[in-house]
C-alpha cells in the first residue's frame, strides 16, 4: 500500500507541529493494522514486511534505502542486504 509513502509527502513538515502529528497518526495507524494482522495468523507464521524505498527527509523524497522486518531471528548471512536478496530467503522458507 502506498499509504505511508503518500503521508511522508503530504506530511513531512518538520516546522509544522500539526502536520508532523498527522504524519504520526498515519504511522501509527498503519502500526495497529499490522499488530491485527500479525495477532491473526499461526504461531508459526512467519510475517515478513518490506518496503521497497525510504523517506529522505533531507530530500523530502524517496531515499535509496528500505525497511524490512521479519518475525524470525536471521543469521548475519541469512540477512538481505539489498530488495534482491529476498528472493533467496523466502525460497528457503518456503521449501
Amino acid at each position: 500500500t502506498p499509504y505511508i509513502d503518500i503521508a511522508s509527502h503530504m506530511f513531512y513538515k518538520p516546522k509544522n507541529l500539526r502536520y508532523m502529528l498527522k504524519l504520526y497518526t498515519a504511522y501509527r495507524k498503519l502500526g495497529n493494522e499490522i499488530e491485527k494482522v500479525v495477532s491473526k495468523v499461526y504461531n508459526n507464521a512467519i510475517v515478513l514486511i518490506v518496503s521497497d524505498h525510504g523517506y529522505s527527509p533531507a530530500r523530502q523524497d524517496h531515499s535509496y534505502f528500505g525497511y524490512w522486518s521479519i518475525n524470525l531471528n536471521l543469521t548475519n548471512t541469512e540477512k538481505p542486504r539489498t530488495i534482491l536478496d529476498f528472493e533467496h530467503l523466502i525460497r528457503r522458507l518456503i521449501s
